[in-house]
């Protein structure tokens, strides 16, 4: 199978002394990566980023072509775009690889995970099923043994140096061919299919039979937060990103699941608690920002100007009120029963 012909993959050239940042996304997915390049940009990172346009709308490449590089992919090979997390293993990148999910959003230096990188390890975060683990992925995978057990680790931010492991793209991208046409939980698979988590289970296979476990840099575990947190992180400093968590200093914000904060069948978590959703509207909307969309891509409390923080605002007060209000699912019933009975 593949993604793209190859004269439709464009030249980039690369340096050993390079950092790139490659991340996927879609029409839907136009919010979360144009919130990751602001982010990345705002924290003072310049280098390159490349985006796998899986199904941009021309007005959004438009808007993204000043910021980043675009390189075309097919959707027909995949059930979920993430299973071409490895692409850029078709542009033979050199240097020091930052792969990034488009929900994700960067808020403080990630300078250590570079270091990391630069010194031969593969810098990686805890995911929350950290005890994921299938002897079936051997087969599954073609693996050279069986995986050992360790610690699984999320696939949405992964670093390591091309110069240290030169053939880790190639290896993690042919896993996934594997595995191209099953679906993920994203579509439905049983979350304890061994392969409902694609690109992810295919990187931990691999982490856990071609990689010495002493090559793996795992990160500290407050650094990322997941969706479920969100409202437990304290915003700091809206403006310069910083945040916290359990006494952490975050670096990264994962709005992983669905649906997406910025879709508009997400509006149960608008509130100003939510520090995922306060970070979004500020790199969406703020006058520093690189990447500016359209109002038409974003639900009404991420739209700029008066009327969008009217918006958000509301949707946080009325659901702060709704959260204090008493659960008596008996009185609710009584309600529903007065209600139906006939009028005299």
């Amino acid at each position: 199978m593949t993604a793209s012909s190859p004269s439709a993959i464009p030249r980039i050239d690369f340096s050993d002394d390079d950092v790139t940042f490659f991340t996927i996304g879609d029409e839907q997915f136009f919010p979360g990566v144009a919130a990751l390049i602001n982010s990345l940009r705002l924290l003072g990172y310049a280098q390159r980023i490349v985006v796998a346009d899986v199904g941009f709308e021309p007005a959004q490449r438009d808007l993204l072509a000043p910021h980043a590089t675009l390189v075309p992919l097919s959707r027909a090979d995949v059930k979920n775009p993430q299973q071409y997390k490895a692409f850029p293993h078709l542009l033979r990148p050199r240097g020091t690889v930052v792969i990034v999910d488009s929900d994700i959003i960067v808020t403080d230096s990630i300078d250590d995970m570079l270091a990391s990188a630069r010194a031969g390890k593969i810098a990686v975060y805890p995911d929350p099923e950290e005890h994921r683990w299938y002897a079936q992925w051997e087969s599954i995978f073609a693996l050279p043994g069986p995986p050992r057990q360790q610690t699984y680790v999320n696939s949405g931010f992964v670093t390591f140096s091309t110069m240290h492991w030169p053939g880790l793209l190639e290896t993690w991208w042919h896993a996934c061919e594997k595995i191209f046409p099953r679906p993920t939980i994203r579509e439905g698979a049983a979350r304890d299919d061994p392969t409902g988590q694609s690109d992810q289970d295919a990187l931990n296979a691999l982490l856990m039979t071609n990689v010495p476990r002493d090559k793996i840099a795992l990160q500290k575990k407050n650094r990322e937060v997941f969706r479920w947190d969100f409202e437990r992180v304290r915003v700091i400093d809206e403006r310069m990103l910083v945040c916290e968590f359990e006494g952490t200093r975050v670096a990264v914000l994962h709005a992983v699941a669905g649906p997406k904060p910025w879709q508009r069948a997400a509006w149960k978590e608008t509130t100003r608690r939510n520090a995922y959703m306060r970070l979004l509207r500020r790199l969406l909307t703020g006058d520093d920002v690189a990447v500016r969309g359209a109002a038409s891509d974003v639900p009404a409390w991420l739209r700029p100007g008066f009327t969008g923080r009217v918006s958000f605002e509301g949707l946080g007060a009325v659901r702060a009120v709704r959260a204090r209000l008493p659960r008596d699912t008996g009185m609710v019933a009584r309600a529903r029963a007065i209600a139906r009975r006939p009028k005299s």
